[in-house]
Protein backbone atom coordinates (compact mmCIF):
# COMPACT_ATOMS: atom_id res chain seq x y z
CA UNK A 1 0.00 0.00 0.00
CA UNK A 2 3.08 2.40 0.41
CA UNK A 3 1.52 3.92 4.04
CA UNK A 4 3.26 3.03 7.65
CA UNK A 5 0.65 2.69 10.63
CA UNK A 6 0.49 6.35 11.43
CA UNK A 7 -0.06 7.60 7.95
CA UNK A 8 -3.21 5.26 7.23
CA UNK A 9 -4.33 6.07 11.27
CA UNK A 10 -4.31 9.81 10.13
CA UNK A 11 -5.62 9.15 6.68
CA UNK A 12 -9.06 7.21 8.26
CA UNK A 13 -9.35 9.87 11.05
CA UNK A 14 -8.39 6.65 13.95
CA UNK A 15 -5.55 6.33 16.11
CA UNK A 16 -2.74 4.40 15.72
CA UNK A 17 -3.85 1.87 17.81
CA UNK A 18 -6.85 1.32 16.17
CA UNK A 19 -5.09 1.10 13.07
CA UNK A 20 -2.79 -1.05 14.85
CA UNK A 21 -6.37 -3.34 15.96
CA UNK A 22 -7.82 -3.38 12.50
CA UNK A 23 -4.72 -4.58 11.05
CA UNK A 24 -4.77 -7.37 13.90
CA UNK A 25 -8.22 -8.69 13.43
CA UNK A 26 -9.27 -7.36 16.94
CA UNK A 27 -11.44 -4.99 15.26
CA UNK A 28 -13.37 -3.97 11.67
CA UNK A 29 -12.77 -0.67 10.80
CA UNK A 30 -16.33 1.24 9.77
CA UNK A 31 -17.76 2.83 6.90
CA UNK A 32 -16.77 6.48 7.64
CA UNK A 33 -12.78 5.01 7.58
CA UNK A 34 -13.10 2.48 4.59
CA UNK A 35 -14.19 5.59 2.84
CA UNK A 36 -11.39 7.86 3.86
CA UNK A 37 -8.29 5.62 3.38
CA UNK A 38 -10.09 4.73 -0.09
CA UNK A 39 -9.84 8.01 -1.13
CA UNK A 40 -6.29 7.93 -1.44
CA UNK A 41 -6.42 5.14 -3.68
CA UNK A 42 -6.01 2.18 -0.32
CA UNK A 43 -7.35 -1.07 -1.86
CA UNK A 44 -10.56 -1.63 0.64
CA UNK A 45 -10.65 -5.18 -0.80
CA UNK A 46 -7.57 -6.16 0.40
CA UNK A 47 -7.78 -4.52 3.79
CA UNK A 48 -11.27 -6.71 4.62
CA UNK A 49 -10.33 -9.71 2.84
CA UNK A 50 -6.20 -9.86 1.91
CA UNK A 51 -7.12 -10.24 -1.55
CA UNK A 52 -6.14 -7.92 -4.10
CA UNK A 53 -8.24 -6.03 -6.65
CA UNK A 54 -7.80 -7.59 -10.16
CA UNK A 55 -6.93 -6.26 -12.94
CA UNK A 56 -6.06 -2.67 -11.46
CA UNK A 57 -2.54 -1.96 -12.16
CA UNK A 58 -0.21 -0.83 -9.32
CA UNK A 59 0.02 2.79 -8.48
CA UNK A 60 2.92 4.46 -9.74
CA UNK A 61 5.44 6.38 -7.83
CA UNK A 62 3.86 9.90 -9.19
CA UNK A 63 0.50 8.72 -7.70
CA UNK A 64 2.11 8.34 -3.95
CA UNK A 65 0.71 12.17 -2.10
CA UNK A 66 3.48 14.40 -2.36
CA UNK A 67 4.10 13.63 1.67
CA UNK A 68 5.06 10.65 0.90
CA UNK A 69 7.52 11.51 -2.26
CA UNK A 70 8.99 14.22 0.19
CA UNK A 71 9.97 11.05 3.24
CA UNK A 72 11.24 9.26 0.65
CA UNK A 73 13.47 12.39 -0.91
CA UNK A 74 14.39 12.76 2.62
CA UNK A 75 15.09 9.25 3.59
CA UNK A 76 17.64 9.09 0.34
CA UNK A 77 19.41 12.33 1.61
CA UNK A 78 19.62 11.46 4.54
CA UNK A 79 21.41 7.68 3.66
CA UNK A 80 23.38 9.59 1.35
CA UNK A 81 24.44 12.32 3.93
CA UNK A 82 25.74 9.41 6.13
CA UNK A 83 27.59 7.56 4.56
CA UNK A 84 29.09 10.41 2.86
CA UNK A 85 30.18 11.30 6.52
CA UNK A 86 31.69 8.00 7.00
CA UNK A 87 33.86 7.88 3.68
CA UNK A 88 31.88 4.79 2.67
CA UNK A 89 29.79 3.36 -0.43
CA UNK A 90 26.53 0.86 -0.72
CA UNK A 91 25.75 -1.65 -3.42
CA UNK A 92 22.54 -0.59 -4.55
CA UNK A 93 20.51 -2.96 -2.75
CA UNK A 94 21.65 -2.48 0.61
CA UNK A 95 21.29 1.27 -0.36
CA UNK A 96 17.59 0.27 -1.45
CA UNK A 97 17.57 -1.39 2.38
CA UNK A 98 18.92 1.68 4.36
CA UNK A 99 16.73 3.91 2.57
CA UNK A 100 13.76 1.95 3.76
CA UNK A 101 14.65 1.83 6.85
CA UNK A 102 15.09 5.75 6.75
CA UNK A 103 11.63 5.90 5.64
CA UNK A 104 10.32 4.24 8.13
CA UNK A 105 12.27 6.05 11.06
CA UNK A 106 11.48 9.51 9.72
CA UNK A 107 7.61 7.76 9.52
CA UNK A 108 7.76 7.51 12.92
CA UNK A 109 10.07 9.92 14.37
CA UNK A 110 9.25 12.96 11.94
CA UNK A 111 12.21 15.03 10.17
CA UNK A 112 14.47 15.29 13.27
CA UNK A 113 15.22 11.87 12.81
CA UNK A 114 17.66 12.32 10.07
CA UNK A 115 20.32 12.99 12.46
CA UNK A 116 19.78 9.96 14.41
CA UNK A 117 19.61 8.00 10.87
CA UNK A 118 23.16 9.33 10.20
CA UNK A 119 24.35 8.45 13.53
CA UNK A 120 23.04 5.33 13.09
CA UNK A 121 24.85 4.99 9.91
CA UNK A 122 28.55 6.00 12.02
CA UNK A 123 28.00 2.81 14.09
Amino acid sequence: MGYVQPDLAAIGGVGKQSQINYESGKRLPDADYLSKVASVDVDVLYLLTGERRSGLPAPTAQQLPARLRERLTDAIEAIEEGLEAIDRTAPPRVKAELVLAAYDILASQGESASAEIIRLLRA
